[in-house]
């Protein structure tokens, strides 16, 4: 789940048959997430969340709403996100638009999740900025029924002992930057970090 929309879920990515700089890869992830949210948000749709996912090559659209609600949507929201991808070096990407599932036992509504996922990312981009680490792609977070999941994208560039060590002081710096909200969700925290092969190195 940086942020150009609430719960956002900006993910690494990168085109199957060419590999792009760190630069050129958030730059146009950023833009084609921008572009997809100003054309949804002209249609008033209710979107919750918009992911471009590298592994799975997909892009991700969470509606919320009710399963009817849906499906009357989900084909215009299709043809405009492949629209705009058309330009993009994520063109062959395949595209899905699924309701925004809430936990069965959370008492929050879907608002209430996304301020407070919005606000977590916030909090650790602010702290690792702060700290000086320069190599943070992308932060998403997630909410399950008794923990919060923190998955932090860099940019080192293979897993070894340094990285390692780096990724695991990146952990504490997140865990440190969120006791205060931790303590008042009442939650576990998982924590994750990832080199630019999406291996852990925490």
């Amino acid at each position: 789940m940086y942020f150009h929309y609430p719960n956002n879920e900006i993910v690494l990515a990168i085109e199957s048959k060419k590999e792009y700089s760190n630069e050129v890869l958030i730059e146009n992830t950023n833009n084609l997430t921008k572009q997809i949210k100003n054309e949804l948000e002209k249609q008033n749709f209710d979107i919750t969340s918009i992911g471009i996912h590298l592994q799975n090559e997909k892009i991700n659209i969470r509606v919320n709403g009710t399963q009817q609600y849906l499906k009357s949507i989900e084909k215009n929201i299709e043809k405009i996100v492949y629209e705009l991808a058309q330009k993009t070096i994520f063109k062959d990407y395949s595209i899905g638009v699924y309701k925004e599932i809430v936990p069965a036992d959370s008492n929050k509504s879907t608002l209430e999740i996304n301020e407070l996922l919005n606000k977590l990312n916030m909090t650790i981009q602010e702290n690792l900025k702060n700290k000086g680490y320069k190599e943070i792609l992308n932060i998403l977070t997630e909410e399950q029924s008794k923990k919060l999941i923190i998955e932090i994208n860099t940019s080192f560039q293979k897993s070894n002992l340094t990285n390692t060590n780096l990724g695991k002081k990146i952990e504490t710096e997140v865990k440190e930057s969120l006791t205060e909200i931790i303590l008042t969700e009442n939650k576990m925290l998982e924590i994750n970090v990832y080199d630019i092969n999406q291996e852990k190195i925490n």
